[in-house]
């Protein structure tokens, strides 16, 4: 039975239909069990390419805890395409 999980894509709330959970509960960072959100590195399509085929949103992500994915946020810069994330591990340990 398919499970509904909602993931956000730049401000666009979507319903992913999916067997397996899209979300282990590991943060991929810093290695903390908690809640965790997708982050997405590069937003690569458009939020109308999205909207019809719901599962191009989950590319380009990896899963943080709150507190690394506030930290990848903040080091975002004005161009998406480039992104300065440098060595996330060690900034936040």
């Amino acid at each position: 039975m398919k499970k509904t999980q909602t993931i956000m894509y730049r401000r666009t709330r979507l319903i992913i239909k999916s067997d397996k959970n899209i979300r282990k509960g590991i943060c991929e960072s810093c290695g903390r069990k908690e809640k965790t959100d997708l982050h997405h590195v590069v937003y690569a399509y458009s939020t109308k390419i999205v909207k019809k085929n719901h599962l191009l949103a989950l590319e380009n992500t990896v899963e943080l805890c709150y507190r690394c994915h506030r930290i990848a946020n903040a080091m975002r810069i004005e161009d998406e395409n480039s992104l300065i994330y440098g060595n996330l591990r060690k900034l936040i340990k």
